[in-house]
């Protein structure tokens, strides 16, 4: 059940925690929910990928790009069975859409004013020490731009 300070706050304010008279949506607020779900789909991806017997290192890189789905784009001896798992997991295409969304957010409001060029795509890196969100130059093998 919901407090009555739920009530007089907005969808936004509560998403990023923010107080009943905020009046506008920080980039700071933005930044730190676009962190914590980078470490949510990286924990869930180790976790499911661990479960497959599939360790990091290497590296494994993902990349969703305009038009085309979610995939590994790196090289890694059990890529096929990584794919499999992308293509057949919604739960991680949801995930890895929600931290792009946020990282879209902060690139477009750093950028205020440029055009993204179509072949930049978002990437995000899994490593032993940690993930990497990304935007980079990609040219996709199962998707036009």
């Amino acid at each position: 059940m919901s407090n009555s300070n739920d009530v007089s706050q907005s969808s936004l304010q509560q998403l990023f925690n923010l107080p009943d008279d905020a009046e506008a949506l920080p980039l700071s607020a933005i930044k730190q929910r676009a962190g914590t779900r980078l470490t949510e789909f990286s924990n869930f991806a180790q976790e499911v990928l661990a479960a497959m017997d599939i360790t990091v290192p290497p590296a494994i890189s993902f990349v969703s790009c305009p038009s085309c789905q979610l995939e590994i784009n790196s090289s890694h001896e059990r890529t096929a069975e990584i794919q499999a798992w992308l293509q057949g997991s919604l739960e991680a295409q949801e995930r890895f859409k929600k931290v792009e969304i946020l990282y879209e957010i902060i690139r477009a409001s750093e950028l205020a004013g440029e055009t993204l060029p179509a072949d930049i795509c978002f990437h995000i890196g899994l490593s032993s020490l940690g993930p990497i969100a990304y935007f980079e130059r990609f040219t996709a093998r199962n998707c036009a731009h």
